[in-house]
């Protein structure tokens, strides 16, 4: 996927988490050195670090990606939660945001995305596994809440796999 799907696919992380209350704050300069691609901040001055992927093809159950070992590496160093988010959009760049006339207010965005958290990581895995069981939605920003309140505070009471 080129540059502009990357940053497509981080536009609808920030849109997710603005209309939640949350920030999405881009890694600086190209995320992908980085392997993480931004952090949504939930309290003043932390968040959950999301690694995002923009693809045409549609998923139909799961997706793999093979996880490479700079993935691995700067995963491994999280100390706090951490998700890969899969986005899948229409292969037309047209097609991904619609503004209809009427009612004015609407934007239909077409597309979908996954998620599932990258951490604890097992020395073993060699893949990073998305599922259509797992839609992001604004429901999946309080799962991610809590389970950074959970790594914060040692309390549980979050819910990722």
């Amino acid at each position: 996927m080129s540059a502009s799907g990357q940053f497509r696919g981080r536009l609808r992380a920030e849109f997710h988490g603005r209309r939640h209350g949350y920030l999405f704050a881009p890694t600086p300069g190209e995320g992908d050195v980085h392997s993480l691609d931004g952090q949504v901040v939930m309290r003043p001055g932390i968040g959950v670090s999301v690694q995002v992927k923009c693809t045409h093809k549609p998923i139909t159950r799961q997706r793999a990606w093979l996880i490479k070992s700079a993935w691995r590496k700067n995963w491994e160093e999280l100390d706090l939660p951490g998700y890969f988010v899969q986005v899948s959009v229409p292969p037309d760049t047209k097609d991904w945001v619609e503004h209809p006339a009427q009612p004015r207010w609407t934007t239909l965005m077409r597309c979908a995305a996954f998620w599932t958290r990258i951490d604890p990581l097992p020395p073993t895995q060699k893949t990073i596994t998305v599922t259509t069981a797992q839609r992001l939605t604004v429901d999946t920003l309080d799962i991610w809440a809590a389970d950074l309140e959970t790594a914060v505070t040692g309390f549980s009471g979050g819910g990722a796999p």
